[in-house]
């Protein structure tokens, strides 16, 4: 019931989905075309929490979405194809070669749940792409439960399970914080406890500042900072493949 209501505004997913995200993915981008290239044409990509698809499929191929791509969420999407929880994926164990988690597990209550479902649908080497906030203001779809460092997911992504890192860092940068921030900030100092007028002010100043966000791809050019030790990202990534705990140990 809670989940219906909170989804209850008329047209609110369309609405949602015309406005400017106020962060950029750096690390989307060339995480998914790495994906495509190691799967290749046969392989199947899930993406877990699809939603409405967006940046999250940044980097993919037309035809590798059209013909390689699987979108899951709990609700019905123009992007989803399959329905289900994702604390109980509909999908035979070791059936995929790759999943894509972008601003999911903060949303839900079983976030080590879901972790095993990956590793269990996952097929050996299959590849698993993991992406949550660090610094982000509240955000209830239909809830909002957690943050995570980049030595937290991975920590909390592998402990226990047959999952080895290929890389992890910032996938979100500064400016995105200091844009999210910002707005919410102003958003509240200026509706003076109007409830409808603060989220009317956020969005406007999300529409007015969004264009900023693109400043972190030129930090990571003039700058040259390291993704993976970056002190304020607005959001972490995990990026690792299932491999076969036997024969490591074995060695």
């Amino acid at each position: 019931m809670r989940y219906a209501e909170s989804f209850s505004f008329p047209y609110r997913d369309q609405i949602r989905s015309y406005l400017p995200s106020p962060t950029l993915n750096i690390a989307a981008e060339s995480i998914h075309q790495h994906i495509e290239d190691d799967v290749g044409s046969d392989g199947t990509v899930l993406i877990v929490g699809c939603g409405e698809g967006g940046e999250g499929l940044s980097g993919f191929s037309e035809g590798f979405l059209e013909n390689n791509v699987i979108g899951i969420d709990i609700r019905e999407t123009s992007f989803t194809e399959l329905l289900g929880d994702i604390h109980q994926l509909p999908i035979r164990d070791e059936s995929i070669d790759a999943i894509v988690c972008q601003a999911v597990l903060e949303h839900i209550e079983g976030a080590d749940i879901a972790v095993d479902e990956f590793t269990r649908v996952l097929k050996l080497s299959g590849l698993l792409y993991i992406d949550v906030p660090f610094l982000q203001g509240y955000h209830a779809l239909p809830t909002d439960y957690r943050r995570f460092t980049s030595v937290g997911l991975e920590k909390a992504v592998t402990k226990g399970r047959s999952l080895q890192t290929i890389d992890s860092g910032a996938s979100k940068g500064p400016t995105s914080v200091l844009i999210w921030i910002t707005c919410e900030y102003l958003a509240y100092l200026l509706s003076f406890g109007n409830y409808t007028l603060r989220k009317t002010l956020s969005v406007g100043f999300r529409i007015l500042t969004s264009w900023m966000k693109y400043f972190d791809r030129v930090l990571l050019k003039t700058h040259g900072f390291d993704v993976g030790s970056m002190t304020i990202p607005s959001a972490v990534y995990w990026y690792g493949r299932k491999i076969d705990t036997q024969s490591v140990s074995s060695k």
